[in-house]
């Protein structure tokens, strides 16, 4: 699965495809994708997603509470992943909702662009190009 192509076939969303069809290279696209959904939807897609690569993200994208903002939804969540550690369907659970908190508070931030290249660059430390 090396090529624009293998992508497509996937599936991917309306603007994922555009975005997508402006690389000649598969491996480029993934380096230079600004968007974490779209890496962790790849790396779902393919078979390469699991609890401990989501807790381990969602771990690595907690951020400080911007002024205004109730206590960290990521705070509260990780709380009880740690609560729920011997419950494999509860952290699977927990891990997922975590790590779309993260990217939907990065999303709603004013730095939204920053925290979004900043998640992905912290998804491309933790699985380097897989093409």
């Amino acid at each position: 699965m090396n090529t624009i192509a293998s992508i497509m076939a996937m599936q991917p969303c309306g603007p994922g495809k555009v975005w997508l069809k402006q690389f000649r290279s598969i491996h480029t696209a993934w380096e230079c994708v600004d968007r974490p959904e779209w890496l962790l939807w790849y790396l779902h897609k393919s078979g390469r997603l699991t609890v401990g690569f989501l807790a381990e993200f969602a771990a690595r994208c907690r951020a400080p509470v911007p002024a205004g903002e109730s206590k960290a939804v990521l705070d509260i969540l990780a709380e009880k992943m740690t609560e729920a550690k011997d419950d494999i369907v509860l952290v699977g659970q927990w891990t997922i909702e975590t790590s779309l908190v993260a990217i939907d508070f990065a999303a709603r931030s004013k730095r939204a662009d920053v925290e979004q290249i900043r998640q992905c660059e912290v998804i491309r430390d933790m699985f380097p190009n897989p093409f």
